[in-house]
């Protein structure tokens, strides 16, 4: 039986960095983004904040919501295309809906914000997620409610009271006003009876029939 040869330390080194740097460019790949942002990603992005009024809304999600929102309705790449210019610098929702209802894209407009709050292209069971943490309808309750799935506190965190919100924690219990006063009636004294005083006895004897 044959033993196999060890390497000698400078192989050992040449061995150990070699790994060591394939190691690293996997790392590499793996942090690089699935989708190359391209114009049309950067178009949709803009459309997609003038339609939600949210000048925040991360390029990333635009980048992988886009495609999702074209294999999901036919033909819709065209149509935001003709949104695109709808979304004027400094255009309100509201503006960019009356356009859009104008041009026949009033559909494609709700897809659109739709898509946005809820991290979907599609409402229904099994619909496809693009973004979870960062849909659109999270965000009111964010600050004292951890998106589904995600906590972020330590065990029994529910059992803390939630942050204070500035109000008191019972409402005021309603006062009853006290009773009108009563309203003053005019009264009048009961009328009197007018007694008639008796006749006087006559001191005359009455005389007697014959």
């Amino acid at each position: 039986m044959t033993t196999p040869d060890v390497p000698l330390d400078g192989d050992r080194r040449r061995f150990m960095g070699g790994a060591l740097a394939t190691a690293a460019l996997a790392l590499m790949q793996g942090t690089r983004p699935a989708h190359a942002a391209t114009a049309d990603d950067a178009a949709f992005l803009t459309l997609s904040r003038a339609i939600t009024g949210k000048t925040d809304l991360n390029a990333e999600t635009a980048a992988r919501l886009r495609p999702l929102l074209g294999r999901s309705f036919d033909g819709l790449d065209a149509r935001l295309r003709q949104l695109a210019p709808l979304a004027a610098q400094g255009a309100t929702p509201e503006a960019v809906a009356d356009a859009a209802e104008k041009a026949g894209l009033k559909d494609d407009f709700f897809r659109i914000l739709t898509a946005w709050y809820t991290g979907s292209a599609k409402i229904g069971l099994n619909a496809p997620m693009v973004a979870y943490y960062e849909a659109l309808m999270y965000r009111p309750t964010r600050d004292a409610l951890p998106v589904p799935t995600y906590c972020f506190g330590e065990p029994g965190w529910w059992t803390q009271d939630p942050p204070p919100l500035g109000v008191p924690l019972e409402a005021p219990k309603p006062v009853t006003p006290p009773p009108p006063p009563p309203v003053a009636v005019e009264t009048r004294a009961p009328p009197t009876t007018h007694v008639i005083p008796p006749k006087p006895v006559s001191s005359h004897p009455i005389p007697k029939g014959r």
